[in-house]
């Protein structure tokens, strides 16, 4: 999964685009999730998060990386990196899913799978 993030982004930025996009996962396994607004709600997340450890990220990023962030051009990479680790997301979640027995319920699998994800140990 870590694979699709941009490999030139700074540490800091990748760990921050990363956490967007396991929010973006869990909200779109709400009932009746509205993709576009949610994603918009993860852009405007990353944004804030980035603005906030802007020092941090100034260090370990190139010019040219800061130079377009300033720009406000990492949108479109925020949205293709999200939608490839969603796509990612949901792909281990078919073989979870399939692995599954079938005395577990939907909402206990459910459960399990975003406890996984989360990283939280039991």
């Amino acid at each position: 999964m870590r694979d699709k993030l941009p490999k030139s982004w700074p540490p800091t930025a990748r760990r921050i685009l990363l956490d967007t996009a396991r929010y973006y996962y869990r909200e779109m396994n709400e009932p009746f999730p509205v993709p576009d607004v949610i994603m918009e709600q993860a852009i405007e997340w990353a944004n804030k998060e980035l603005d906030a450890r802007r020092r941090e990220i100034v260090e370990e990023a190139t010019s040219r990386w800061v130079d377009r962030w300033d720009h406000g051009l990492l949108d479109a990479e925020m949205k293709k990196a999200i939608d490839a680790t969603y796509g990612s997301l949901r792909r281990a979640e078919r073989g979870i899913r399939s692995h599954a027995t079938a005395k577990k319920r939907t909402r206990q699998l459910d459960a399990e799978i975003a406890q996984a994800l989360s990283g939280r140990p039991r």
